[in-house]
């Protein structure tokens, strides 16, 4: 069985407070409130600088024909990367699939809750 990664964020304090396992949660801090608590997927993935990529990253997608700027999300059991530069109801889905198949280069440059100005 894989070994499953997630972080938390904590908006109160606006910081990842944790980075572990699925086995490991017991070792969040109690004094956290667990309710407030944000807890994002790995990919599994790294981009080209050997960052981890997670589930409300922003990554820079650059193809030999484009590029573009997505958050990673997951959706139907696989993650994705959705475009930020159209409207909500024509965003465009990148299936992380393909990614690893043609071996775009991929660059974290964010994440939705520390950088929320990326989006616009």
């Amino acid at each position: 069985m894989r070994e499953r990664k997630l972080r938390a964020y904590y908006p109160i304090d606006d910081k990842y407070v944790w980075h572990g396992t699925i086995l490991d949660i017991t070792a969040i801090d109690t004094r956290l409130c667990h309710d407030l608590l944000i807890f994002e997927l790995s990919t599994g993935l790294k981009d080209e600088n050997l960052v981890e990529i997670y589930e409300g990253d922003i990554v820079d997608i650059i193809h030999p024909c484009w590029s573009e700027k997505c958050i990673t999300e997951f959706c139907n059991g696989s993650f994705v990367f959705k475009t930020i530069n159209y409207n909500e109801n024509q965003n465009v889905v990148i299936p992380g699939y393909t990614f690893m198949q043609e071996k775009w280069k991929v660059k974290v440059i964010g994440n939705i809750h520390q950088n929320p100005e990326l989006l616009k």
